[in-house]
């Protein structure tokens, strides 16, 4: 293979035959890394999953917060009426 490319170079259909193998090489080189870059977007997003926005605490959770200076008493009162009103 390498020889006739050498021979075909020499004779000036060299430039036709490298076009030729290099053209599709390259098209299959950009697919590769796009179906790569698809693959990684998706694996992140699938094991990410983000932000829980079911994360319940319970009273006493809120208090000892509250208590430590995590909560302000904003924060809690707000906190505390969300769980006594998912609670009844």
């Amino acid at each position: 293979m390498i020889e006739s490319l050498v021979a075909a170079s020499e004779t000036g259909a060299g430039t036709q035959v490298f076009t030729r193998v290099l053209v599709p090489l390259l098209v299959l080189a950009a697919f590769v890394v796009f179906a790569w870059i698809l693959i990684t977007t998706i694996r992140r997003r699938l094991s990410d999953p983000g932000p829980s926005q079911s994360t319940s605490y319970t009273l006493e959770e809120l208090r000892t917060m509250r208590a430590d200076g995590l909560l302000s008493e904003e924060e809690f009162q707000r906190a505390h009426d969300q769980l006594t009103a998912e609670s009844h």
